[in-house]
C-alpha cells in the first residue's frame, strides 16, 4: 500500500546526517534548551527573514502561546476558519474565545469577503491558515486588520517554504506559527513547532510562556507551563532545513505535474495565481464521488485522506462557538467542501509509477 504522506520517506535521504546530528546530542548530555535549539532558532530566522523564532512542543503551543503573548481573554474574539480542525485547539487552549467563518469556494482560504461578516467589537485577532501549503493572499487582510487594530496570526503548519512574491508566508502578519510534525514539509521524528515574529517584545514574552514564564532560571514573572523543542528534534531540523529548498522543488514539480494532469474544475485552486508559490504540503481534489474514488484508489493499492472529514461546528467539542450553536448556524462553503476533498498520495520520493498509476485513477474515477 502507497501511503498518502510517508514520513519515513523524508528521512531516508538524509539519514547518515541525522543518526550523526542524534548521536552528538547524546554525546553532549544537554537534551533541552541547549545549542541545537539555539541554532535552529537562528538558522529558521534566517531562511525566513524574520528577527525571531522561538521553538516550542507543537504548531499547537505555537499558537496557544502566540495568542497568551498578545494578551487576549477569554471574552475577546479570535477569528479562526471553520474548516481549520487543528488550529481552533490552539485557539481554545489560550482560553480565547473562537468564532467561526466561511471560506472561499475557490481556495478553502479565508478573505476579507469571508471575515468582515463576522467581525465584532470584541475581535482581537485573525487568524489565517495556508491550508494545505496554499499562501492565503494577505494585501487586502493586513490592510482590514491594521485600519481595525487587529493582530494577524499566520499558521504555516502546512506551508513552510510557500512564497508570495518574493516573501515566505510567515512574514506578513505580527506572529507566524509553524509545526514540524513528522508528515510536514519541514519536519522533526517527534513533534516540534516554532514562533516566529518581528516584534521583539512578543517574542520575549514567548520566550518566557514556554519555560515556567521565566525570564531566567527559576525566576517566574508570570504563571506558565512549558512547551520546549527537544535539543534531538532541533538537531534533525537543522540538517532537514538545510535540504528544504531541495525538497520543495520537488514537492512543485510533482504538483506541477498532477495539476497538469488533472482536470482544473477538480483541484483547489484551479487556476494557481501567478505571484504564488504553493508549498504543496498535501495535494487535495475535490470530488462529487468522493467516497467511490477513495475505495478505487485504496483498490489500487494507494491510501488517500480526508482533511478533514468535518468542519469545526459539527464537532462535539465545539457545539457552541461565536455564541450560537452549530445547530443554527452554517458555513455552507466549509460543510460542503468537507464531503467533496481528498488528499491524494503526494511526497518527495512517491515512485513516478505510483505518480503515474494515481493520477490515472482519478482521472477515470473523480
Amino acid at each position: 500500500m502507497i501511503f498518502t504522506l510517508n514520513p519515513k520517506t523524508l528521512f531516508l535521504n538524509y539519514r547518515p546526517e541525522i543518526i550523526e546530528a542524534i548521536e552528538k546530542v547524546i554525546d553532549s548530555g544537554v537534551y533541552l534548551m541547549g545549542e541545537e535549539l539555539a541554532g535552529f532558532e537562528k538558522e529558521f530566522a534566517g531562511f525566513l527573514g524574520v528577527k525571531s523564532v522561538i521553538g516550542v512542543g507543537s504548531g499547537t503551543d505555537a499558537i496557544t502561546l502566540s495568542l497568551k503573548a498578545l494578551g487576549i481573554q477569554s471574552h475577546e474574539d479570535v477569528i479562526v476558519p471553520a474548516n481549520a480542525y487543528p488550529t481552533v485547539f490552539g485557539v481554545a487552549a489560550s482560553r480565547a474565545h473562537a468564532r467561526l467563518c466561511d471560506v472561499e469556494e475557490d481556495t478553502l482560504s479565508v478573505s476579507v469577503r469571508t471575515i468582515e461578516p463576522v467581525l465584532t467589537t470584541k475581535t482581537r485577532a485573525i487568524v489565517v491558515v495556508h491550508l494545505y501549503g496554499m499562501p492565503v493572499v494577505m494585501d487586502e487582510i493586513i490592510s482590514l486588520a491594521k485600519r481595525l487594530n487587529i493582530c494577524v496570526i499566520e499558521d504555516c503548519a502546512q506551508a513552510v517554504g510557500a512564497k508570495i512574491g518574493n516573501r515566505y508566508v510567515g512574514t506578513f502578519g505580527d506572529i507566524a506559527c509553524f509545526s514540524f510534525y513528522p508528515t510536514k514539509n519541514l519536519s522533526t521524528m517527534g513533534d516540534g513547532g516554532a514562533v516566529a515574529t518581528n516584534n521583539v517584545q512578543i517574542a520575549d514574552r514567548i520566550r518566557r510562556l514556554r519555560m515556567y514564564g521565566e525570564d531566567v532560571r527559576y525566576h517566574s514573572l508570570e504563571p506558565s507551563t512549558h512547551s520546549r523543542l527537544e535539543e534531538i528534534q532541533a538537531a534533525i531540523l537543522r540538517i532537514k532545513l538545510l535540504n528544504l529548498k531541495d525538497d520543495l522543488k520537488e514537492r512543485q514539480a510533482m504538483g506541477g505535474k498532477y495539476r497538469m494532469v488533472l482536470n482544473s474544475v477538480n483541484l483547489i485552486p484551479d487556476i494557481l495565481p501567478k505571484n504564488i508559490t504553493h508549498g504543496y504540503h498535501l495535494f487535495v481534489v475535490k470530488s462529487q464521488n468522493r467516497d467511490r474514488l477513495k475505495e478505487k484508489l485504496e483498490a489500487a493499492g494507494f491510501m488517500s485522506l480526508i482533511h478533514y472529514p468535518q468542519p469545526i461546528h459539527f464537532q462535539p467539542a465545539f457545539q457552541r462557538i461565536g455564541n450560537v450553536t452549530y445547530t443554527t448556524r452554517h458555513f455552507p462553503v466549509s460543510e460542503n467542501a468537507s464531503r467533496q476533498i481528498l488528499s491524494l498520495p503526494f511526497y518527495p520520493g512517491l515512485p513516478i509509477e505510483s505518480q503515474e498509476k494515481i493520477l490515472e485513477t482519478v482521472n477515470l474515477w473523480i
